[in-house]
């Protein structure tokens, strides 16, 4: 299902240059999604709950999280287009919607898990795309979250991949608390 769009930080072909560069096997990527699996399986609190990547791309992730929890009702959400018309083809039984989160169409308290892979920096309104996030979430829900460390990092790199900032841990925490997170 197709909702909004909005490429300020993000675009079919910077996903596609990640694709490229790294396809699905490179080692950070892959640490990645193998953290976020170790957390879901943490902090989910049922085999049957709902589990939403935000920011699914070219499915990796979504794929793994097929194959682990194969109870679950899983969802994919991004901004890009051409990524996820393709992966609608490969995983023809998993809802795919686009949307720009600052614009979620989705109505609040549907997901138990929301797995956010480097997302928040591509996004201007970051502590907007927060709420939004934590309105997705039924209570007690989990965000599992990643982001681009030490501020003082920020260079030519991070232009190119639309990013508008990298964060201190301080400041992503000081974010989450702000729109309501707990840090666990």
């Amino acid at each position: 299902l197709e909702y909004s769009e909005n490429f300020a930080g993000c675009s079919d072909d910077l996903t596609k240059l990640h694709e490229e560069a790294t396809g699905d096997s490179h080692p950070i990527d892959l640490a990645s999604r193998n953290d976020a699996l170790t957390q879901i399986r943490k902090f989910m609190s049922s085999p049957e709950s709902v589990i939403m990547e935000v920011g699914c791309s070219s499915g990796f992730l979504l794929r793994d999280l097929v194959k682990s929890f194969s109870k679950a009702i899983t969802l994919g959400a991004d901004v890009v287009k051409e990524p996820l018309y393709r992966l609608a083809c490969d995983l023809p039984g998993i809802p795919l919607f686009r949307f720009d989160l600052l614009q979620c169409p989705l109505p609040d308290q549907i997901v138990d898990v929301l797995v956010m892979l480097n997302v928040f920096e591509h996004i201007e309104d970051d502590v907007g795309a927060l709420q939004k996030a934590f309105n997705l979430l039924k209570p007690g829900g989990v965000l599992i979250v990643e982001v681009p460390a030490g501020p003082w990092l920020y260079d030519a790199y991070d232009v190119e991949l639309q990013h508008f900032r990298r964060y201190s841990s301080s400041e992503l925490q000081e974010k989450l608390v702000k729109v309501g997170f707990k840090i666990v």
